[in-house]
């Protein structure tokens, strides 16, 4: 889920970069604006678009790393959480790691 996160994280940063040059120079792509949610009075430029968009991204990629951070912290008070077959594949029992030589 860490990984989800950084991976949207990046996403949102070059939307919210590509936002922001959009609006700074103020480049209309396809020479159209969009009215925000239908409303006709509130038009947004494609720019403005985009760093709602990115915004909002970035918002579900910070909610994401939070939820992956507790979940794992969760797990160390806990073991293993259910269902994370990755985990428990990676740690071993403590029965296999003894010697099992007989005496």
């Amino acid at each position: 889920m860490k990984r989800g996160s950084i991976v949207f994280g990046i996403v949102a940063l070059l939307l919210l970069a590509d936002g922001a040059y959009l609006d700074a120079t103020n480049n209309q792509v396809g020479g159209d604006q969009g009215a925000f949610f239908g409303n006709a009075n509130v038009v947004l430029s494609a720019g403005t678009t985009v760093l709602v968009a990115g915004g909002l991204l970035a918002i579900g990629a910070i909610i994401m790393w939070f939820v992956a951070v507790r979940r794992e912290r969760r797990g160390q008070q806990f073991g293993p959480v259910p269902g994370d077959r990755a985990r428990q594949l990676t740690v071993p029992a403590r029965e296999e790691q003894g010697d099992h030589r007989e005496s």
